[in-house]
């Protein structure tokens, strides 16, 4: 993912020194901490959803192939971690 720093600027989310200096002021001092402040939308949730960028997903049946299955289900463990990173 990407922080938005202001108007015109972001950087990429890839370590924790970048989360700690931008999101500090909220307590995020990782990437971790900013997960769980949305997975659990924290009272901070709406000011670091706020300096989140959006980011565009692949087309599964593109990545995969034309008869790639669209409905998978049960306990997918490892396998829905593959799927995603093909994706992302």
């Amino acid at each position: 993912g990407c922080l938005r720093i202001n108007d015109k600027e972001t950087t990429s989310l890839t370590d924790n020194a970048k989360v700690e200096e931008h999101l500090g002021a909220y307590g995020m001092l990782c990437v971790e901490d900013v997960v769980q402040e949305l997975w659990t939308a924290g009272r901070h949730f709406d000011d670091i959803k706020q300096h989140l960028c959006a980011f565009q997903l692949s087309n599964l049946k593109k990545v995969e192939g034309l008869y790639a299955r669209r409905n998978e289900f049960g306990n997918m463990r490892e396998a829905i971690n593959k799927k995603i990173w093909k994706i992302a």
